[in-house]
């Protein structure tokens, strides 16, 4: 089965872009990330999330990494979302971060952009931004607003930044709408140095299988994207396979972090399509998966079989590194199977794969001399490792190989799983068994890594 991806032509793509539904990849390469370091932050944020198949609403607490502005300032916002009814009315706050500029759910294009007079669309306001300036989303409930195309770059040391305004819970619905191939919510296209940071992204659909957030190199290119802190839910076009992100045709140096990925109709994360995309750092993220809490469109219809098939999936890829993720519940944890170029590396180091139904990670002849991996935790995957085709543990794959040496294979005590609760509890076999990383200091919440004696296995540090 094919996916086709088409770009709408307001975005001047005209490339049919094609990808099977049967890869799903996630990779991580760059061996220089993973050398021994110690933490040395100390903030700490709290997060939960209630999940399940039955539950209609959950509510999460996403603690936010401090954040360095462009002119020193940090940010350590804190974010409540309530999937099911996100609160509408913004709340005022101080901020502990410099915005230029605002939107709001209640705001207008033709206002002036501050505080007083937010603008109200992303696609509007992002034209306006330069080097070193904030966009600010206040709190509420953004319906609509899909196809967007970010219309403004930063610097290497300024990037432009679209981010929740501190304490508040800004919600881009997509309602399941009859968006047809510009049901995405916010396209990356010759666009460079922007960081996404703390919003919520849901219900976006594109029926031919792009991404609720797209970085795609169809009009320039696509360098130095981070996108951290974020929520996306249910999201996908439930027969196309769409994914929450989406990394296509030759983006550079793409970071994905801190964020929490609910239930895509394929993918939490893909990356696809020549030429092949490089230097993906993906890290300190938890991937739930799940069947879509969907509804029919017109143009979208609702399939009760849209069930998340992938964590990650990493084709056309080079150098890519994949730290210290929890994915939960899919059918493959990560695919490494697809698309014509797979030189890496590759590296997947302290991630918590947990029952997959099909495997933990997937690895295709291709990309076996790319791959490496250790240090990973496994528990109630139908099976761990499958190796060019060959089913086998852990256990066994680290006899007939040189990866997983010093993988853990043991259930990881989370705190609640079925409440959505993947933090460590007391005694979890995953403490202190992962390797130390020089790329980041902190875990998913914030809290400093190490916190004892090692980096923790998964996106969470045992306080």
């Amino acid at each position: 089965m094919q996916k086709c991806f088409t770009f709408a032509s307001d975005r001047r793509v005209r490339a049919l872009l094609c990808c099977s539904a049967a890869v799903l990849l996630t990779a991580c390469g760059g061996g220089t990330d993973a050398d021994f370091g110690q933490a040395s932050q100390t903030a700490a944020k709290s997060y939960a999330d209630a999940t399940s198949a039955a539950v209609t609403a959950q509510t999460v607490a996403n603690g936010h990494e401090a954040v360095a502005t462009a002119d020193g300032a940090t940010r350590t916002a804190a974010m409540t979302v309530a999937v099911s009814a996100p609160t509408a009315t913004p709340t005022a706050t101080t901020p502990t971060t410099t915005c230029n500029y605002y939107i709001a759910p209640n705001g207008s294009d033709s206002g002036a952009g501050t505080l007083a007079s937010p603008w109200k669309t992303v696609k509007y306001a992002s034209a306006k931004l330069s080097a070193g300036k904030t966009l600010c989303a206040r709190g509420g409930t953004y319906y609509g607003q899909a196809g967007l195309i970010w219309k403004s770059s930063g610097t290497a040391t300024a990037p432009v930044k679209f981010a929740a305004y501190p304490g508040e819970k800004p919600v881009f619905d997509g309602q399941w709408g009859d968006t047809g191939t510009g049901g995405d919510f916010l396209v990356f296209s010759n666009n460079s140095h922007v960081v996404v940071d703390g919003i919520t992204v849901q219900r976006y659909a594109d029926k031919y299988g792009n991404g609720a957030i797209d970085l795609h190199n169809g009009q320039g290119p696509v360098d130095d994207i981070t996108i951290q802190n974020v929520t996306m839910l249910d999201n996908g076009s439930h027969t196309a396979q769409d994914h929450h992100i989406y990394i296509a045709a030759g983006a550079t140096n793409v970071t994905i972090r801190n964020s929490l990925f609910m239930r895509a109709a394929g993918s939490a994360i893909q990356s696809y399509h020549t030429p092949a995309s490089s230097n993906i750092k993906i890290y300190n993220n938890v991937m739930i998966g799940g069947t879509l809490k969907c509804s029919a469109s017109k143009t979208n219809p609702c399939s009760s079989s849209a069930t998340q098939h992938w964590g990650l999936m990493i084709s056309d890829a080079k150098a890519t590194q994949i730290y210290n993720n929890t994915i939960y519940g899919m059918q493959y944890g990560m695919d490494f199977n697809y698309g014509t170029v797979n030189t890496g590396p590759y590296t997947v180091q302290n991630n918590l794969i947990v029952n997959s139904t099909v495997a933990g990670i997937r690895v295709t002849n291709g990309y076996a001399p790319y791959y490496k991996s250790d240090y990973n935790g496994f528990y109630g995957n139908r099976t761990d490792i499958n190796w060019k085709g060959a089913n086998m543990s852990a256990a066994q794959f680290a006899s007939s190989t040189t990866n997983e040496r010093r993988s853990v294979r043991a259930n990881p005590m989370f705190v609640n799983a079925a409440a959505g609760d993947f933090h460590l509890n007391a005694g979890s076999p995953m403490i202190d068994k992962g390797l130390a990383m020089t790329l980041f200091k902190t875990d998913k919440d914030g809290v400093a890594r190490p916190t004892g004696l090692g980096f923790d296995i998964g996106a969470y540090e045992k306080k």
